[in-house]
């Protein structure tokens, strides 16, 4: 591997009870990260749609259980990982919290 090569280490989760696997991609540029990306995806049919930052009901259920949208809560962990400082939990999404904690353990393995 070169210097500047840019590299993708991604992992994901088994499926949570609605189905979606939450994941996390990141990219590094010369050792640096340049980019995060944090989501459920879900590969079969279902109410919520593909991916729990983009459904509307997802993000509404979530929002009535817990104060906190899905899709505001993924933004807030990005960035937190982008900035390479210790992972600030949201309010509220503390599943994605726990979920983030596991793959980025399984990020540093590979």
């Amino acid at each position: 591997m070169k210097i500047n090569e840019e590299v993708t280490y991604y992992a994901e989760l088994e499926p949570d009870a609605r189905g979606f696997q939450t994941f996390l991609e990141v990219k590094k540029y010369e050792g640096r990260i340049v980019s995060v990306r944090v989501d459920g995806v879900n590969y079969a049919d279902n109410p919520y749609g593909p991916y729990k930052s983009l459904s509307e009901k997802y993000n509404h259920d979530m929002h009535e259980e817990s104060n906190t949208y899905y899709r505001d809560a993924k933004v807030a962990y990005e960035k937190s990982i982008l900035e390479g400082g210790p992972l600030i939990r949201v309010q509220g999404a503390g599943a994605l919290y726990n979920d983030l904690l596991i793959l980025l353990d399984n990020l540093k393995r590979i």
